[in-house]
């Protein structure tokens, strides 16, 4: 048995996890070939994070410019780290 609570031990290994968030956000345009989108945070519309990657199930062809989206955010220092989650709020035919 260990000698430490279970409460000890989730909490040291909580703080090992990479904290990670997500943003509402806007798209500002797509790339097909590259399978990625330019976005615009909702909380901070001056500043565009590009290439962001697109969720494997989102079909880059129905995307279009202004839809709103999710970003699921790993790392807010690198793009690279960051997916678009899903896009809402209109019928998607």
């Amino acid at each position: 048995m260990s000698k430490f609570a279970a409460n000890h031990v989730y909490d040291k290994q909580n703080k090992l996890l990479v904290s990670s968030t997500f943003k509402k956000a806007f798209i500002s345009s797509i790339n097909i070939t590259s399978f990625t989108a330019d976005v615009i945070f909702a909380e901070n519309p001056t500043n565009t994070i590009r290439s962001v990657p697109l969720g494997s199930h989102i079909d880059p062809t129905k995307i279009i410019v202004g839809d709103r989206c999710r970003v699921d955010v790993f790392d807010e220092t690198n793009q690279r780290d960051m997916v678009v989650a899903y896009i809402y709020g209109r019928k998607m035919s």
